[in-house]
C-alpha cells in the first residue's frame, strides 16, 4: 500500500510540472515565461516539502489520497488534474478584464492590489512579475521588477504594464492571475540635469566659451538656441543679438559688462526648456593703445603763431582729456618747458629764436589711463630782423 501511495504522489507531481510549465507558457506570452528559472524551482521545491509533510497523514487517510489530485474550477466544479487541456482553459480565465487604473504616470509608483484575490484552497506564497508590451499584445517580462510595487521610468513611456501572479494553493495547485494591462505610460516632463557652464578668462581681447556638455534631458534634446544676455551694474539683463553661437569674442564694447546665456530647446515630447549658465565677471578692459600723431602747424620764424592739431588721436578705450604743453630745446636733445605756454597755440617771439620746438600732449582713457605723446619738433625758429625803435638823443655834457 505504501509502494502505490508512493507512484500516485509521483504521478501526481509529474502532472503539475507539466500543467506548472504550460501555464507559464501561456499567462506569460509567447517570447518569455511567466516567471524564472529559479522561482519555478522554489515553487517546486515548497511543493515537494508540503507533500512529504503530508505523506504520513494521507496513509493513514487511505484512499482520501486521491483527493489531494482534484482541483476546482473558476465555477466551483470538480475537475481531474491529469486535464491539462482543462488546467490552460483555468488559466486563461483568471485574466482580469477590468481596468486597473485610470492613467499611468512616470515617475509614479504602482501596486499591485491582491486584496480581492481569494482562494478556498488557500494561498501560498505570491510570486509576482510586471511585464511590458509595446503594442498592448505581446508581453515581455521587465527585469528585476518582481516587487508588489513597481514605478514606470523613462523607458516604459508609451508602453502599457501588467502583473503576472503565481502561487501553489492549498492543493498544490499551480495558480497564475494575470492584470488587465494598464493604459500606456505617460511622460511626466523630466526637467534638464546638469549645468550650462562659461569658460574662458572675462578679458578684453580673450573670449567667453560656452560648454554644454554636461547638460541631459531624459525625454531628449532637440536643437539648441543660444542667446548671449549681459548687464552691467546699472541695467538689468538685456539680450545681447550680436552672437548667437558658443563662442563670444570679447572686445571693447563688452568692457565692463557682465554675462551669461540663455540656452533654450524642444524635448522629444514638445517641452520648451530654457537652462541659463553661470555669470561671467565683468569683463576687464585692456589698455588700447592711442593712435594718431600731435600735428603742428604754423610757419617756423620769429613773429608767427603756431598750431598743435590732436584731431588725429584716438583710443578705443576713450579720450576723457587732453592737455597740451609747449617744449624748446636748443640742441635738440634737452628739452625745457615754455612756461605758462599751455593752450594749442604759441606766439613765437625772441626768447625761442634759435631753438627748436615741439609739442606735449597728455591724454587720460576713460579708465585713467594716462598717455603721453609729443610731436615732431620743428625746425630750428628763425629770427626776424627787429627794427630798433625808440629816438636818438643829442645831450650837452657840462658842469
Amino acid at each position: 500500500m505504501r509502494i502505490n501511495l508512493l507512484l500516485k504522489i509521483t504521478l501526481v507531481a509529474l502532472v503539475l510540472l507539466g500543467l506548472s510549465l504550460r501555464s507559464a507558457v501561456s499567462a506569460g506570452g509567447s517570447d518569455e515565461e511567466v516567471f524564472p528559472p529559479k522561482t519555478l524551482e522554489k515553487l517546486k521545491k515548497n511543493y515537494s516539502a508540503k507533500q512529504q509533510k503530508k505523506k504520513n497523514s494521507d496513509a493513514v487517510k487511505g484512499n482520501e489520497n486521491s483527493k489531494k489530485s482534484v482541483t476546482k474550477d473558476k465555477d466551483g466544479s470538480a475537475a481531474s488534474n491529469n486535464n491539462d487541456d482543462d488546467n490552460l482553459n483555468s488559466d486563461q480565465t483568471n485574466v482580469d478584464r477590468a481596468s486597473s487604473t485610470d492613467s499611468v504616470l512616470e515617475d509614479e509608483p504602482l501596486i499591485a492590489d491582491l486584496t480581492s484575490i481569494i482562494d478556498k484552497d488557500g494561498i501560498g506564497e505570491v510570486n509576482v512579475v510586471w511585464k511590458l508590451s509595446n503594442d498592448g499584445s505581446s508581453y515581455r517580462t521587465i527585469p528585476g521588477a518582481t516587487n508588489q510595487s513597481f514605478t514606470p521610468r523613462q523607458e516604459h513611456v508609451g508602453k502599457t504594464l501588467r502583473v503576472v501572479l503565481t502561487y501553489l494553493d492549498g492543493q498544490g495547485n499551480l495558480e497564475t492571475l494575470t492584470s488587465a494591462p494598464t493604459t500606456p505610460v505617460v511622460n511626466v516632463n523630466d526637467k534638464p540635469t546638469g549645468v550650462v557652464r562659461l569658460t574662458g578668462e572675462s578679458a578684453e581681447d580673450s573670449a567667453l566659451i560656452l560648454d554644454i556638455s554636461d547638460v541631459y534631458d531624459e525625454d531628449g534634446m532637440g536643437p539648441f538656441n543660444f542667446t548671449w544676455q549681459r548687464t552691467s551694474p546699472n541695467t538689468g539683463w538685456e539680450n545681447y543679438t550680436e552672437d548667437d553661437t558658443e563662442v563670444l569674442n570679447l572686445r571693447q564694447e563688452h568692457v565692463s559688462y557682465t554675462y551669461r546665456v540663455r540656452v533654450e530647446y524642444i524635448d522629444g515630447f514638445d517641452n520648451r526648456e530654457v537652462i541659463y549658465s553661470n555669470e561671467s565677471e565683468a569683463v576687464r578692459n585692456i589698455d588700447d593703445p592711442v593712435l594718431g600723431d600731435v600735428v603742428i602747424m604754423g610757419e617756423e620764424k620769429e613773429g608767427a603763431v603756431l598750431e598743435a592739431r590732436t584731431e588725429s588721436l584716438s583710443d578705443d578705450d576713450g579720450i576723457a582729456s587732453i592737455d597740451v604743453a609747449w617744449e624748446r630745446s636748443r640742441d635738440g636733445r634737452n628739452w625745457v618747458s615754455l612756461t605758462g605756454e599751455n593752450t594749442k597755440k604759441l606766439n613765437l617771439d625772441q626768447t625761442v629764436v634759435g631753438s627748436q620746438v615741439r609739442v606735449k600732449a597728455t591724454l587720460v582713457d576713460r579708465f585713467g589711463v594716462e598717455t603721453v605723446l609729443h610731436s615732431q619738433p620743428t625746425r630750428i625758429i628763425e629770427n626776424v630782423n627787429n627794427v630798433p625803435v625808440g629816438n636818438v638823443l643829442i645831450r650837452r655834457v657840462s658842469n
